[in-house]
Formats: C-alpha cells, structure tokens, sequence
C-alpha cells in the first residue's frame, strides 16, 4: 500500500474507499477487473475494529463500476464464518438476529453469529449456513420449492436447506402475517442435520419472523438453545394471526408438517421495496415487475394499481385478477443528480391495499464521490443511559481533501459531538436515552456537502431503550488477601449475576477501576451471568494496604457501573529469587543430539521487576543463548531464560551441573538449579502409546447422528519419526477413518449407533507397528441409550381441592444428566406448579374440575413429550361439621377449611361469605333438612 496505516485508519473508523482504491490500484497491473463483479480485499493488518462488506466503485480498465467488496483484516483469517458473513453483505444481505435487541448472536444464520463453532482439529471457526430468507433472496431456492401459505390446511414437507437431496420437497414455508403489517410473513426452514449445522443445538424446524420482531429484516422466534427448535410433537400457535404450525414426524433428513391459516385477506406484493442507481444523464428505461398474490380473498378477486406521486414512474400494468404480474417503469433521461422516491398502490377494494416502493437514486456524473463507512447504525442501551457511537465520513475523487460537509438530525434523543468536517474524518453523536420510555426509536440523519452537486445522503440510526438491569455480585474466595513484594500473581474470581427481563442477554464488561493498576480482570465478560476471573500482581507496591476496584459495566449501558472493592496486604520480603522448578533433567542418545531447556525466574521483594539478574555455571556445561542486547546469561524482571546443554566428550552415564542465580552485579547466590543428563550408551527403543487409555459416549439408539473421536498416537525412540503403525477395531459400531499412521500423529474414528439396541459396548482400537515390536490401544466405550418417554399413564392420581398435591413425573431412557421440565401445551390446575428440575407436580388445587396439559422432559438433545391428564374432586363436607366450625367448634381439619376459603373471599380464615358460597355451589346434593340448618345459621343470604 502506498501510505501508512494511519492514513486508512485515521480515528476510529477506516477509509474504506481510499483502502479499496489504492489497494486495487496496486493490482491493476496484474488484474482485469472489468471482468469480475466483485473483489475482496484482504489486509494483513487489523482495520479498525472489524472487517467489512458491502459495495463500491472503482475507475479501472477503462471505466467506472459497481463492485460488491469485502474489506478483510487479518484477525479474521482463522474465522471462515466471519469471511463468509462479510460476503454475504456484499451480495446485498442483511444482519438477522432474534426478538430481544442484539445482532450477532443468532446461530442460526452466519449473517448473524459468524464465527462461534470451531472446527475440530484445526484453528477455525465457523458459522451455520444462510437461513432460508437470506437464501430466497440469493435466488438459491427455486420457485417450485417454495411454499407460500394460504389460508386453510397444508400438509407439506419440509427439507434441510443444507445440500438438499433432489426430491421436489419443499425448502422453504413463507406464511403471511397481515396482522402484523404488510408485507410480513413467517418462513419455516429445517436446520441442524451435519455438515455447517453440526454444531447446532440438534435438528429440527426453525421459525423467523420477516420485516418485524426485532431489530434486523429476519428474526429468529427464539434464541440459540433447543426452545428455536420444532420436533415431531410440538406446535408453535399465533392466535393473532389465526396460524398454527405443528411438526408430525421426520421423514429421513426432511419433516412432515400440518399448517392450519386462517383466512385473513391481504394483498402480497413479491419483494415491496426496489432500488435503482443510475449516473446522471444516462438516457435509460428500467422496466421491472413483481407477483401479486391475493390471500384469504374469493376467487376471481380483482385488484388495480396506480403511482401514488408525479415522477419517472410509469405503471404498465393496471390491474389484475387473483394472482398476477405488475409490471412498470422508470425513465431516467434528465433527471439530475438526487434521490426520488416513487409508490405503486395495488388496491383490492374492501380487503385491503399494499404499496411497492420505488427509489431512483441518480449519481452525480462528477467522479466526487460521498459515503459513510455504516450507512445503518443500531444500538441496544439501558433506559436512563447514554453512548457515544463513530463513523467515518468517506469523500473520494478530485478535491475530497478541501470538501466539507455536515451531518445533522432533527431526533431529540442523538447529540451532535463532531457534526461537521473537511474531507474523510471522523463523526461522533451520543444517544441519550433520558426521558425515554423502553422501546425502539429510528432516527434519520442527513449528510451533505454544501456547495458541490453531491445529493444529501440519508442514514439511519436505530435505538432500542432496554428496560433496566440490576447487578447482584457474589464473592468467591476472598477480596482481601495478602501477598509478599514480587510475588507471583495470585488468581481470584467473582460471581456476577443479573437480573431483570434483558438480564439473560445483557453483555457485560470487567475492567481496572480505580486506583486497581495491579488487578487484571478478563475482558470482555460473558452474556448474562458468569464469572469475573482476576489477578492480584503485586510487582513493586511498598508494603501496606492498597485499596482498588474492579469496575463491571453494560454494554448496554456503560453508565450503569458496579464497582468491586478490594484490598490487597504486601508484605516486605527480602531480594531474593523463586524458580518455577529447581530440578531439570534429560536423556541423550550420541554425541550429536541437541539437549536444551529453560525455566522461568521471579525475583522477590522490593524492585522486583526491573531488577538484573544473572545465572552462572561454573564449569561452563551449560550454555546461554544470545538474548536481545543483553549479555547471554543476564536479564531483567520475572523472565526465562533458556540453557544448551554441552554434550561434546560426555561419557555415557549421568552428569549433574548446577546453575546458580544472583543479582547481576551481586555475588551471592539466591537460588539454585540442579540439572541432570543422562549420555545413554546404546539406541533408544522406539515405542508407541496413547495420548489417553480410554474414551467414551454416548448415542441414543437407532439414530442417524455418528460421534467423532480421536486420540493421538505417541511414538518415542531414535526412530520414532519414520515408524509405520497400523490400526483395527473388532467392533460394527467403530469406524476408523485411517487405518494407517506414521510417528506421531491423530487416530480418528466414527460411532455409530444405528444398528445398536440400547446398552454398553466396549471395544478396544489396537495400533502396532511389527516391524519395532510396538504396540499401544485405546479402550472406547459406547453407552447407547434409548429414546427418552415420560414414565406412567396419563392419567395422574387425583387432587382434592385444598389439599396438599405431589406427583413426580419419571423420565426412562436419555442420556447421562439431569432433565429440564415444563409444559408444552396446556395448563395445570391453579395453584399446582411443574417443577423444572425436579419433574415434580405439586402445590394446593384452588380449583376443582378436568384439566389437560403436555409435559415436556429435555436431556441433552432429546424430547419427550406426555398428555397429562389430571382432575380436581372438591371434599364431601358434613353440614353440621361446617355448623360446628363456624360457630367456634374445631371439627374441620385444616384441608376442608382452606378449600372453604377457597370457596369464598381467599383471605385466609373461614367466615360466613365462606360457607354460604359453600352451601350455594352444593345446594342441589344437600337434603331439605341440611339446608334448614345451614340457612338457620347463614341467615337469608344462604338461599341460592
């Protein structure tokens, strides 16, 4: 490149056009670009604080053209899943997230959450693939494969999007939502089978919802644990919308589903919103067009369309019936440079109308070109608290170094801080959220530049005001503790938990708080709770009590700080030294071997860490390389350093040396190294062995799903290198991947469990190289489980009303760890509960009669679903029982008088309103004679 960093990278955003014109440029001589239709720039270096995608403009090879780009850093090249995301955007995708306010956290789509699963074996990471709406937009899912519901029942099937098989099942469900809005829909997608999805929480139907929900075009209905997931057995219902979608059975690597829509009209108009870019005065005609669809309308229905404003519209079409094309036009000749937003009305009477929107944006014909490096900027903060947020303003072409411009907004809740400039720089805002109530807020920002052709440019910034969240700290292990002058750090941790309804998805931050230069904390910190893992470093405080902090904050909302208080007690020590090991050791074969090793030195007490240190060896056997600037066998501070053994004319046997450690210009030794070498006289056998004796699963039974393992096979001995070793397993379930091997290297195999009943099976992998008489195993272990079931019959033993309950629900099968309940569908009765961790149903019945409900056990990656079915009996009651009590007697236990309350106001103690609402509701099973009674003692209001 032919400038500096700093000139790319001026602030805190970088000049990513100046970036893709001189990086382009240094390629010109070797690279056609009039042949590609994008580029992607790959830096060797950090940008600023990511890595880009989008699309630019270039002046190469004999004309100026749009490219789709990427801007690259390096800290992304052992993170493919970032790559592919930064493409994605310069295809023309969007951020996809979920409903509660963040972006890159969805696993389920790599325009979200890029880079979270690491590869096995290597140093990458990836993402998930696309999700099915990015796909569509792609033009990766054909027309025939796409299944837009209409009102009715649908029985369809649904299969993975990940190289689907050529079988004419559906990739994609589209399901419109008019109650939401026009233009949005649900889309259903099956996710989680192999490949890219491997690292997904299992497999099964995943639900977004498009052009609303949350912050970005698609949103998943639920976050990244198996709650996105729809398995044979369950439903998701939308009662606003009139849509229930239910998951019959899977059907190889696809699902069968049953889709229930009510009929609701709207009118769909295929992808609403258009964009044009054009020079000016280039004298063009763009004809274009999109599929109207009338759903939940009578057949026949007929609908019209017309341009809602004056302008280069023209409509080709004006009219239709049911489903059509609607085709139109824009002129470009003599518009001059500027933005011009056009609508089409499509009108179908009295069941509703949608607009198409048109934008023409013409360039100016001047190469003096105007941008942003983040056209759209988003942020979650807490109500109450306030951010600052960057972009750099990008100017190229002829004179941008003298060009000024301004950025302003009429939004209350954004401050300008830098809102005006000269050429590429920098523009700060802070968005303040005082006065504002939880919610999200959009705000348009207007960026020109006075006196040029350039038309203004318009940026959007996305707010969403969260509701408060509160810390709750909880300390583990001291936060006073005392250590001596230039000792090694010592590691503590904190819990942090939060509460609140964004509490589970806040991001949160540990720093150095005040007066804290010796306790590093991690950063960042985790989302929602975790812990806060520190370390006290003493280095060259005096002796004393040092007060510090560390200070945790919001992502959120940085103002939002909890400060931790901590003390640290140094004690005066004496100069001395402290070795991570006094004893070092090795084993030669010949004179021509290398022997070397190191170990690392802490000196104690005051100025430790810039006081010279030296080592020292006496009879000159062990020698010191070379170290910067330094002498060979000096050096500063807590460092190592590292020693050659002299082999030369060493006699086979042991031979002990010792290094002693002194202050550099001192002679008085303060700590001591014993080395020992052992000269073997004769060839060192080559051996082989496991990384680990044994290994172990598990896998349910009859599942497609293989586990992976490995080990590393360990050979040792002169001729370790080139020893040949074969590997076997006896076992069905058990295949390797490489039956072969050479020296030190990984052994990989697949379990099965497919043709497995449930049980244990043990099986040892034997490796042997014959030709060394070497020989090594591993024991793997296989635990197959069966399908996890709710245990008994669905009818559970009966309540009484008022009394105490207990049933504990018992879950068979599944895999090793403790099941999550909770119901699925349905309800218990009031005041009954399910408790999560323990399967157990229990509480006091407030009502009596007939319930259902759907219990749901998760273990792992595995469901099991029960209908439970469960009545409420009401007590039998003797009258003159209830006479007794209510006149001060003492012949009701404490179960008939809680369900007497029950009966009555609930406060707690029996009282007449109690047992006249009692003598009501059992009117019809009381005798002529026991209603005398009751009314007797009620008075007249007793009377039904």
């Amino acid at each position: 490149m032919p400038q500096p960093r700093d000139v790319y990278v001026p602030g805190d955003f970088a000049n990513l056009n100046g970036l893709a014109r001189d990086c382009a440029a240094a390629a010109d001589a070797d690279v056609d670009f009039s042949q590609f239709q994008g580029v992607n720039f790959v830096f060797n270096t950090n940008l600023d604080c990511c890595s880009y995608g989008g699309t630019g403009s270039l002046t190469l090879d004999g004309g100026t053209r749009g490219y789709a780009m990427t801007w690259l850093a390096s800290n992304v090249f052992n993170a493919l899943g970032t790559i592919a995301h930064e493409v994605g955007h310069s295809l023309g995708l969007s951020h996809s997230s979920g409903s509660y306010g963040l972006v890159y956290d969805s696993r389920w789509d790599v325009m979200s959450a890029s880079a979270w699963h690491p590869v096995p074996g290597t140093v990458q990471s990836v993402g998930s693939h696309i999700n099915a709406y990015g796909k569509r937009q792609l033009g990766f899912i054909p027309a025939a494969r796409d299944f837009l519901a209409s009102p009715g029942t649908h029985e369809i099937i649904l299969e993975k999007t990940a190289r689907p098989a050529a079988n004419g099942h559906y990739l994609i469900a589209r399901i419109p939502t008019p109650r939401f809005g026009p233009n949005q829909y649900y889309t259903l997608e099956v996710r989680g089978i192999g490949g890219y999805h491997a690292g997904l929480v299992g497999a099964g139907v995943v639900v977004h919802r498009i052009g609303g929900g949350g912050v970005t075009p698609s949103n998943v209905i639920d976050p990244n644990d198996d709650g996105a997931l729809l398995v044979p057995g369950e439903q998701f219902i939308d009662g606003v919308n009139g849509i229930t979608i239910r998951v019959l059975e899977r059907v190889g690597d696809a699902f069968r589903l049953r889709l229930d829509v009510a009929a609701t009209p709207q009118v769909v108009v295929e992808s609403p919103l258009r964009l044009y870019v054009v020079t000016a005065g280039a004298d063009s005609v763009i004809t274009d067009s999109a599929r109207v669809t009338l759903v939940g309308m009578p057949e026949g229905t007929a609908w019209t369309a017309g341009k809602q404003m004056s302008g280069p519209l023209s409509v080709l079409t004006a009219g239709g019936t049911g489903t059509a094309m609607l085709r139109w036009s824009v002129r470009t000749s003599g518009l001059a440079a500027g933005q011009y937003d056009q609508s089409i009305r499509v009108d179908a009477g009295a069941f509703g109308w949608v607009s198409v929107q048109v934008r023409v944006r013409v360039l100016a014909p001047s190469s003096l070109t105007l941008g942003v490096s983040g056209p759209v900027r988003r942020d979650s903060i807490i109500a109450g608290g306030q951010r600052n947020t960057f972009n750099s303003v990008v100017i190229g072409g002829p004179g941008a170094d003298t060009t000024s411009w301004t950025l302003t907004t009429s939004a209350p809740w954004i401050t300008m801080v830098q809102g005006a400039g000269v050429g590429a720089a920098s523009v700060q805002y802070v968005r303040n959220t005082a006065g504002l109530n939880p919610g999200m807020y959009v705000a348009e920002l207007t960026l020109r530049a006075p006196g040029t052709t350039l038309p203004p440019l318009s940026l959007l910034d996305s707010l969403e005001v969260l509701e408060p969240v509160s810390w709750q700290v909880t300390h583990r292990g001291a936060t006073r503790t005392t250590l001596g002058q230039g000792a090694l750090p010592a590691l503590d941790s904190i819990r942090v938990e939060l509460s609140g309804r964004y509490g589970t998805s806040a991001q949160w931050y540990a720093v150095q708080g005040i007066g804290s230069y010796y306790v590093r904390p991690e950063f960042p910190g985790p989302v929602g709770s975790g812990w806060v893992r520190f370390r006290r470093a003493p280095a060259d405080l005096t002796p004393g009590a040092h007060p510090a902090t560390i200070r945790l904050y919001l992502a959120a909302d940085p103002t939002q700080e909890y400060d931790l208080a901590d003390t640290l007690i140094v004690t005066a020590a004496p100069v001395g030294i402290t070795l991570s090991t006094r004893v070092t050791r090795d084993t030669v074969r010949g004179l021509s071997s290398l022997s070397e090793d190191s170990v690392f030195v802490q000196p104690t007490g005051p100025g430790s860490s810039s006081r010279a240190w030296r080592a020292m060896n006496a009879r000159a056997l062990l020698a010191f390389p070379l170290s910067g600037s330094m002498l060979p066998s000096q050096r500063t501070g807590p460092n190592w350093i590292r020693f050659i053994r002299n082999i030369a004319d060493r006699a086979p046997g042991w031979h002990v040396d010792t290094l002693d450690f002194l202050e550099a210009n001192g002679s008085v030794v303060l700590a001591k190294l014993i080395d020992s070498l052992y000269v073997a006289a004769g060839p060192v056998p080559t051996t082989l062995a496991m990384s680990v004796p044994s290994r172990r699963a598990e896998l349910r039974a009859g599942s497609a799903v293989t586990l992976d393992d490995s080990v590393r096979v360990i050979a040792t001995g002169d001729e370790a290198a080139g020893i040949a070793w074969t590997a076997s397993a006896t076992a069905a379930w058990i295949t390797l991947r490489a039956t072969a091997g050479t020296g030190t290297s990984p052994l990989r195999w697949t379990r099965s469990a497919a043709a497995l009943a449930p049980g244990w099976y043990v099986d040892t992998i034997r490796v042997k190289a014959p030709s060394f008489g070497a020989r090594a195993s591993v024991i793997d272990s296989l635990r197959v489980y069966a399908a996890p079931v709710i245990a008994g019959d669905a009818a559970r033993p009966p309540a009484t009303m008022g009394a105490a309950y207990s049933d504990t629900l018992r879950l068979v099968g599944g895999p090793t760890g403790t099941a999550q309940w909770s119901l699925a569908s349905g309800a218990l009765p009031a005041g009954l509960t399910l408790e999560a961790a323990s399967g157990r149903v229990h509480g006091i019945a407030e009502s009596s009669g007939a319930f259902v409900a759907t219990a749901r056990a998760v273990i792992g990656a595995d469901t099991a679903l029960r209908e439970l079915r469960l009545s409420v009996q009401e007590p039998v009651l003797a009258p003159t029982a209830v006479i007794a009590q209510l006149l001060g007697g003492a012949s009701l236990n404490a179960d008939a008088l809680r369900y007497l309350d029950l009966q009555g106001n609930r406060n707690g103690r029996l009282d007449v309103g109690d047992v006249r609402a009692w003598r009501r509701r059992q009117a019809p099973a009381l005798t002529a004679a026991q209603r005398a009674a009751l009314d007797t003692v009620l008075g007249a209001g007793g009377t039904p």
